[in-house]
């Protein structure tokens, strides 16, 4: 067997886009390597800490867990996410940890490169230099964002002379949604050009990312970038138990993002005056609940919090319609999206430009409604899905099959091609 090095920051028991991307991908890859896993050792105060993942790594994968650094560790146990009540009274310890927290969010990434991120270095470094002088490696894979995770990788690369395959989850310098000032960006392009110059083979989940590259990156071959989107587990989805409600239900899983805000859909939900609810399945910063409790809907929408891949899976199989909000500028896609037609659920597809990846893929297996992020097409969509949903249409009026082409199995067929070329 050859051996594979995986550096992937984001590991079970985290969850999310690249945690759960991975974990499917060695899934498949142990049965015909030999996989180790470099990643750290998360606080359970993470917000998305999900223990019930770890029981899925397979047994003959050897996972090497570091320190994190001291910011993972003092946010997760000192600044925990908000739970889904507004603390109102503002005491003196309310007031501190938010000035605290303020620091960390807003102050402290510009200073650090790529992230704050970047202070797991020293440790992850460490130990991928101990593993790479104890046991022979064949190819390392990062997986990124965090991009320190292709830091590590490099420095590995520069001393070992491993073949390298990178993974990108969203591009890095041009990346639309960087808060940092101009000369920022040109210290993270000259890096990043560094790292790319050293890279075997580089993993992008969409052809406009490929693009992005080759644009801001002429010396890049074609060749060598690979295309391989996010997936969902088909055996999951047909196991798992719909989570069903006793009215029509709208389900988001997921956090929201200033830039693709809610704040539209929450005031369009209150000028419907049928009965139905929206899910929201993921934890939702204090602005949001505002909205919703100065628009009087509580009763229309339902905060459940963070909740475990099992229950998100749950989730969505049974919902009703399933909510999407899309990113702009057109080079990253919601991951959420494919378990969502692993749900087999209508799309309420909101975009927000016309550089919406995720809305072309609905229309394209007509999955569901585009429709742009104002009110009154808002809620036209959801009048008409609701119509739709009481005339029991939605089978005739959408398809809702399988896309098996999105299975994890099939996209992890297409990494194995890739690995074996590297090697």
């Amino acid at each position: 067997m050859k051996n594979i090095l995986l550096i992937s920051y984001n590991f079970p028991p985290l969850s999310g886009p690249r945690s759960l991307r991975w974990l499917q991908f060695v899934k498949y890859l142990s049965k015909d390597f030999s996989i180790g896993i470099l990643t750290i050792q998360p606080e359970e105060g993470c917000g998305n800490y999900d223990r019930s993942l770890i029981c899925q790594i397979p047994k003959n994968v050897r996972v090497y867990r570091t320190y994190p650094g001291f910011i993972h560790r003092f946010s997760c146990c000192y600044l925990p996410l908000e739970k889904i009540k507004v603390v109102r009274k503002k005491s003196f310890k309310i007031i501190l940890r938010k000035v605290i927290k303020n620091i960390y969010k807003n102050i402290l990434p510009p200073c650090l490169m790529p992230n704050k991120i970047i202070e797991w270095l020293p440790w992850g470094l460490k130990k991928a230099k101990n593993l790479v002088r104890k046991k022979k490696y064949d190819l390392i894979i990062s997986s990124a964002a965090p991009f320190v995770d292709h830091l590590i990788a490099y420095f590995i690369k520069k001393k070992t002379g491993i073949p390298w395959i990178a993974d990108y989850g969203d591009p890095w310098a041009f990346n639309p949604f960087l808060p940092f000032p101009w000369r920022r960006h040109l210290i993270d392009c000259r890096l990043e050009a560094k790292l790319l110059k050293n890279m075997d083979n580089i993993i992008v989940t969409t052809k406009e990312t490929v693009d992005g590259y080759v644009k801001h990156y002429p010396f890049l071959d074609c060749q060598k970038i690979t295309i391989i989107p996010c997936g969902y587990n088909h055996k999951e989805f047909q196991q798992a138990k719909p989570n069903k409600g006793k009215k029509f239900r709208i389900v988001y899983t997921g956090i929201f993002y200033k830039d693709r805000s809610p704040d539209i859909l929450l005031k369009s939900i209150k000028e419907l005056n049928f009965d139905f609810e929206l899910v929201i399945a993921g934890n939702i910063s204090p602005e949001y609940i505002k909205i919703i409790e100065d628009l009087g809907i509580e009763e229309k929408v339902k905060l459940l919090g963070h909740q475990s891949h099992q229950q998100a899976i749950e989730l969505q199989k049974g919902a009703d319609v399933l909510l999407l909000l899309g990113w702009l500028k057109g080079y990253q896609i919601p991951a959420k999206i494919f378990e969502y037609f692993g749900a087999c659920r209508p799309i309420l597809s909101i975009k927000f430009d016309e550089k919406d990846i995720a809305a072309r893929l609905v229309q394209k297996h007509n999955r569901g409604f585009i429709l742009y992020n104002n009110t009154k097409e808002i809620i036209l969509a959801i009048k008409e899905m609701h119509n739709l949903w009481q005339e029991e249409k939605f089978e005739s009026f959408f398809d809702l099959g399988e896309l098996k082409e999105y299975s994890w199995d099939i996209l992890a067929k297409n990494l194995k091609k890739t690995i074996e070329k590297v090697i």
